[in-house]
């Protein structure tokens, strides 16, 4: 069994995932800024008769849900009779394959996390405000970057990554291509906040 170790900067705390599915689960609700918050493994589920692991907890303005995938990895832990049994929330049943819908942006996102998890101590609330001034209209990260060539063009790049994390910035070109200096950020606008999550 795969062990795959990743910091959350939402849950701010280390995660232990088992799986590339669950580790692509996590980078969906890590990336959304609706997400309020979530947990890895929260406990059990009734699925078809049977009792299993849940993948994700995911709560998203204010909404509770249940992420499972099936055909997944089943844990078993070794005192399953102390873990809880959710029965009166949502699940959300998802294949393996519905994932690959968002691969681009998932592999993105495993790009990006490293910035925020390594440099986000050292951007101020002063250079946010620079960096999201500069986007008055879509621009591309390099624009970002040579605009504030004042400031190291790790921690501008780093400011831009938060900036998407808290929902203020969104690029509609990290879903259907890599990550580049060309890739177009734009501010965004205001959420409406789903109903559930990853609808």
């Amino acid at each position: 069994m795969r062990r795959i170790q990743i910091y959350s900067p939402k849950a701010a705390r280390m995660l232990v995932l088992f799986s590339y599915d669950s580790l692509a689960a996590w980078a969906l609700a890590e990336s959304c800024p609706l997400v309020e918050a979530f947990c890895e493994y929260p406990g059990f589920i009734p699925v078809d008769g049977a009792r299993v692991m849940a993948d994700l907890w995911v709560r998203s303005g204010g909404h509770d849900q249940i992420i499972k995938i099936d055909g997944g990895v089943e844990l078993a832990p070794e005192l399953s009779e102390q873990v809880a049994t959710y029965v009166d929330v949502e699940v959300s049943r998802v294949t393996p394959d519905w994932f690959a819908q968002h691969r681009v942006w998932i592999d993105n996102w495993l790009q990006i996390n490293p910035y925020i998890v390594a440099n986000a101590r050292f951007v101020t609330p002063a250079m946010l405000d620079r960096v999201v001034a500069v986007f008055d209209g879509p621009r591309p990260l390099f624009d970002a970057e040579h605009a504030l060539r004042d400031t190291d063009a790790q921690l501008v790049r780093t400011a831009v990554f938060m900036l998407m994390h808290r929902g203020e910035l969104c690029s509609d070109d990290l879903v259907i291509r890599p990550l580049a200096t060309t890739t177009l950020f734009r501010r965004s606008a205001a959420y409406s906040k789903p109903r559930s999550w990853p609808v």
